[in-house]
């Protein structure tokens, strides 16, 4: 049985079932439990992706032209999460790529997350106004206003995503083979390579 146990400092939002459909996994809070707590086996994670800090030769990646690292020990992780995802949703691993589906990504401010500073999220240097008159031949989309599946199901079609640099960019994970990537990165971002 896998329960996946949040500290109490993570904001309750709607990726939290995300977790459970794609894991099966019971979702508690540190702080419902009382008293001490002893678990057989657990896996602690970083504040970032569990790949975040992780050895790039422990991480396999698949794009084109890639040739993977020296030592042949690349454990495929992303790989089957991704595979993980994807079958979780019922969407072909080998599936074709819409070509007229061209995806722009309409940042908006973060308001999900009590902590958030919302005069500075109103002010975010990533949100652009009037998407849909920037770019009439793409659809842009509002992942804020789509479910985590229809998000998925979205883009494991799209022949394209765009977007302002942001978490919304890492569903180029979910993107087909020769799928292409477009980041906008304002200024004071230039040094971030995240994606």
């Amino acid at each position: 049985e896998l329960r996946i146990i949040w500290l109490d400092g993570h904001a309750k939002s709607n990726l939290d079932e995300v977790w459970a459909d794609i894991f099966h996994a019971n979702i508690t809070y540190v702080s419902q439990y009382k008293g001490i707590v002893c678990m057989e086996r657990g896996v602690w994670l970083p504040k970032n992706s569990p790949l975040y800090d992780m050895p790039k030769s422990y991480v396999e990646f698949s794009y084109e032209g890639y040739e993977g690292n020296d030592n042949g020990s690349n454990c495929g992780v992303m790989d089957r999460f991704i595979e993980r995802v994807l079958t979780t949703y019922d969407i072909p691993q080998d599936r074709t790529m819409d070509e007229s589906l061209d995806l722009v990504i309409d940042r908006q401010p973060y308001f999900a997350h009590p902590r958030v500073d919302m005069e500075k999220a109103i002010k975010d240097a990533r949100v652009l106004p009037e998407m849909e008159a920037m770019f009439p031949s793409s659809r842009v989309i509002k992942l804020h206003e789509m479910s985590f599946r229809e998000q998925v199901e979205l883009i494991s079609r799209a022949k394209s995503l765009r977007g302002v640099h942001g978490a919304g960019l890492t569903h180029l994970l979910w993107l087909p083979k020769g799928a292409h990537v477009v980041e906008w990165q304002p200024e004071d971002y230039s040094e971030n390579q995240l994606f």
